[in-house]
């Protein structure tokens, strides 16, 4: 009586798993146009004021977060009592 069961449950698995029903709908070719024959140019250089604006952002996150951290170390505390001499 187990075989029974579980051959009709892995029947009822296997039937469930390889249906044929698509779940998403294909895109509508008439709506949507994507040209076949599209040459695209690449270049290879950055925008100059793209680097200085990342520079400067950069340096503004890394200065604001570092920005009275490095007086509250350890090891300035010991250059300060002199351990280091």
């Amino acid at each position: 009586m187990k075989v029974f069961f579980l051959s009709c449950a892995m029947a009822l698995i296997l039937s469930a798993c390889s249906s044929k029903t698509q779940t998403n709908p294909l895109p509508n070719e008439k709506k949507y146009f994507v040209p076949k024959n599209m040459q695209m140019i690449l270049k290879n250089e950055v925008n100059l004021t793209a680097i200085e604006n990342f520079d400067l952002a950069a340096e503004e996150i890394l200065m604001r977060r570092n920005k009275g951290a490095y007086e509250k170390t350890i090891w300035q505390i010991g250059l300060d009592r002199g351990h280091y001499e």
